[in-house]
C-alpha cells in the first residue's frame, strides 16, 4: 500500500520541498485539489483481505499521518463551503482542498471520522442511500469475493468474452478479478445505453 509515491511523498516533506512546489503549482492555477478516498481500514495481510484491494485507499495509520499533514499545510473545506464562496464571491483560499469519500463503507464511520475528528479536518461522504438497513454488498465486492472462492479454475468473460484463469494463487485471482470487473462495468454501461436509448424512442 505504501509503494513509491508513499516513500516520494514522505521525502519531500521531511527534505521541505513539499510546501514550496505545492505553493508554486497553487500560484500558477489556483486550483482546489480534491482527494478522493473509499475504505480506509486498520492494517491487515492484503492475502486474507476478502473484498477489492483496489477500493483500499489507505491502511487506518497512513490515513492518520496523511490527515494530519493535510491539516497542518492546506485549508480543508468541504463542497458547501465552497458553494458558498462561489455564491458570495468571496475569495477561494489558495490552498484550499476537499476530502471525499466515496459509497460509504461502514470503515468511513468507524475508522475515518475518528482520524478526521481529532485533526479537526472536515470531509464530505457520498452514501450509497440504497445500501442503508440492508445486508446487500456492492456487486464489485461481491464478485471479488466470489472470485476469490469459487472452485471453478476458469471464467469467460460475457458470451464471445476472454476467459480467465483462476487456477493461480490468491494474487492472480485477485487479477482476474479486476478484468471481470472491468469487464460487467463495461457492460452495464452498454446495457445503460440501450435501456436509455429505447425509453427515448431511439
Amino acid at each position: 500500500m505504501t509503494g513509491v509515491r508513499d516513500l516520494l511523498a514522505r521525502c519531500m516533506v521531511r527534505s521541505g520541498l513539499a510546501r514550496p512546489l505545492s505553493a508554486i503549482h497553487t500560484g500558477l492555477f489556483h486550483e482546489v485539489k480534491v482527494l478522493a478516498y473509499h475504505r480506509v481500514v486498520p492494517k491487515l495481510d492484503e492475502q486474507s483481505f476478502a473484498y477489492d484491494l483496489e477500493l483500499l485507499s489507505a491502511w487506518q495509520e497512513e490515513f492518520d499521518w496523511q490527515v494530519g499533514f493535510l491539516a497542518s499545510n492546506y485549508e480543508v473545506i468541504t463542497s458547501r463551503d465552497l458553494a458558498g464562496l462561489i455564491d458570495t464571491g468571496a475569495p477561494i483560499p489558495r490552498r484550499a482542498l476537499i476530502i471525499t469519500f466515496d459509497d460509504g463503507y461502514r470503515d468511513n464511520h468507524d475508522v475515518a471520522l475518528p482520524i478526521l475528528r481529532r485533526h479537526n479536518v472536515p470531509a464530505v461522504m457520498f452514501v450509497s442511500t440504497g445500501y442503508i438497513g440492508s445486508d446487500v454488498t456492492f456487486w464489485f465486492d461481491r464478485l471479488a469475493y466470489d472470485l476469490l472462492r469459487t472452485p471453478s479454475k476458469r471464467l469467460q468473460l460475457g458470451q464471445e468474452g476472454d476467459v480467465v484463469d483462476l487456477a493461480g494463487d490468491i494474487g492472480s485471482r485477485r487479477v482476474a478479478a479486476a478484468r471481470a470487473r472491468a469487464c460487467a462495468a463495461a457492460l452495464r454501461r452498454r446495457d445503460g445505453h440501450r435501456l436509455g436509448r429505447r425509453a427515448r424512442g431511439g
